[in-house]
């Protein structure tokens, strides 16, 4: 391990970022005082980001045991830096002030009190899901109430939070007029002073991914409800009455052009075929230019979808934008061929999930346009190779080079 994350002069301390059981003792040992003593029991971790040579800041999930109290859950922090390394509880943002009432289950039960006037809240207990420091935490609210448990997801971000409302409620709203669009739960409340989101929890939902890879699930009803995410797509990319930021592929090249660094930090020949890759791209999509933008989710994959109730429900709107569709399109075959390389034993059924879906997709009257498709594919490629070096993901590290084949595959003029 220690080998592993020592390539980067500048910051001695990155091995430390992963190494759990040194963490855990590290946090305990620091750990607030009004709270202590305590042992963090496990250790998990969530996500890094790595800019060579300067920072790279890791978070992780812990489970905190307090002797006679309840075990709990919260997320720890830690920054490196070439002054060191220096941790943290996620609570302690000084980018997110609002983390201290979001937190506090007194203030938040004052909140959730509007929204359940014929309700009395017994009890908060609040759980921090993700966070992204300096930028938002989603959180899980479970409440018991006198009508009997409740629970709900809050998001509490730095700002966009009244955009972010008006958008989900527009495309919740737009159904009725657009009925082959994907269900999208409605926003509940925007709470301004606390920057938080609040939406319900879908309700008995089982992720489309794992329905749509379970060998023990009927071959028909999994094709069935790939066929009908396909439609559903195609149904959103209909919309035309919510408006969103536009995203190109120009901005996809400068994302995946970020990546390079990180890379070279690890592999310098690596990075050098793969900054030709993300070239090839750029030249291929300079002419013709792109097709007219469409409403996108933006970061598409068949576990943005969740079933409830029988029917397909579209999560994790933050990327919303308006974009060529091939896009959204591109990212799911990707992220498909991703998996394939994963599990090369499932690669010939994976394939053939792709193209359930893309026939979902043209039966609800949506062309595709297979050379932009194949761009925005070998584009999110890419983004998938760039990403493991960004979260310094060692243990993929090794099947990254098929990434870069696969890209490079599907650009050639033959590539189906």
């Amino acid at each position: 391990m220690s080998q592993t994350f020592s390539f980067d002069p500048q910051l001695p301390d990155l091995p430390l970022a992963f190494d759990l059981a040194a963490l855990a003792r590290r946090f305990a040992a620091r750990w607030p005082a009004a709270d202590g003593p305590v042992s963090i029991s496990t250790i998990k971790l969530q996500d890094t980001k790595y800019q060579p040579h300067a920072r790279c800041v890791s978070t992780y999930a812990l489970t905190v045991e307090r002797p006679g109290r309840p075990a709990f859950a919260t997320i720890g922090v830690l920054e490196i830096t070439p002054a060191g390394a220096a941790d943290r509880l996620y609570s302690d943002d000084p980018r997110l002030p609002w983390l201290a009432a979001a937190t506090d289950p007194a203030a938040m039960c004052v909140h959730f009190a509007t929204l359940l006037p014929g309700a009395t809240i017994e009890s908060c207990t609040i759980t921090p899901v993700r966070y992204r420091p300096g930028v938002r935490c989603v959180f899980r609210y479970d409440l018991h109430t006198s009508a009997g448990p409740q629970t709900f997801f809050g998001k509490l971000m730095d700002s966009g939070g009244d955009q972010s409302l008006a958008t989900i409620r527009a495309l919740h709203t737009a159904r009725a007029a657009n009925p082959g669009m994907p269900r999208v739960l409605p926003p509940l409340a925007y709470w301004a002073d606390v920057h938080v989101l609040i939406q319900d929890e879908v309700q008995g939902g089982a992720e489309l991914n794992d329905l749509a890879f379970d060998p023990r699930q009927d071959a028909g009803l999994r094709e069935r409800w790939l066929r009908e995410a396909g439609a559903r797509l195609a149904g959103l990319h209909g919309c035309a009455e919510v408006p969103g930021p536009p995203r190109t592929m120009a901005d996809d090249l400068a994302e995946l052009r970020e990546y390079t660094a990180p890379m070279a930090a690890v592999d310098a020949g690596l990075a050098a075929r793969y900054a030709e890759a993300v070239e090839r791209i750029a030249a291929r999509a300079a002419d013709p230019p792109e097709p007219r933008a469409c409403a996108g989710h933006g970061a598409f994959r068949t576990d943005q979808f969740m079933i409830e109730h029988g029917e397909l429900v579209m999560i994790d709107l933050d990327g919303f934008c308006w974009s060529n569709p091939a896009r959204d399109l591109g990212n799911f075959m990707a992220y498909l061929r991703w998996k394939a390389i994963r599990k090369p034993h499932d690669a010939e059924f994976i394939a053939h999930v792709g193209q359930v879906f893309l026939a979902g997709y043209s039966s609800a009257g949506r062309a595709i346009d297979p050379g932009w498709l194949r761009l925005y594919e070998a584009d999110s490629l890419l983004k998938i190779m760039g990403r493991r070096f960004r979260s310094l993901t060692a243990k993929e590290w090794p099947l990254v080079p098929r990434l870069l084949e696969a890209a490079n595959a599907v650009l050639e003029p033959q590539a189906q």
